[in-house]
């Protein structure tokens, strides 16, 4: 069975760490971004199963990312 990937998006250091590292204990592959724009660059060179995002960012929020 191959490592489910995801994507955590979060302006909030914290919880993109406390996210990234829960989901890696329970067998995920988890990737991070601070925001939209760092976001796009990582789905532009990987494939994620599922993107977890924060709604409300400075600049672009969840909804305008996961469009």
């Amino acid at each position: 069975m191959t490592q489910k990937k995801i994507l955590v998006i979060d302006d909030e250091k914290n919880i993109c760490l406390t996210m990234s590292i829960a989901l890696q204990k329970n067998g995920y592959s988890a990737d991070t971004a601070a925001n939209g724009m760092e976001a796009f660059k990582l789905i532009e060179k990987n494939d994620y199963n599922l993107v977890i995002t924060d709604l409300k960012m400075p600049g672009m929020d969840g909804i305008e990312i996961l469009n």
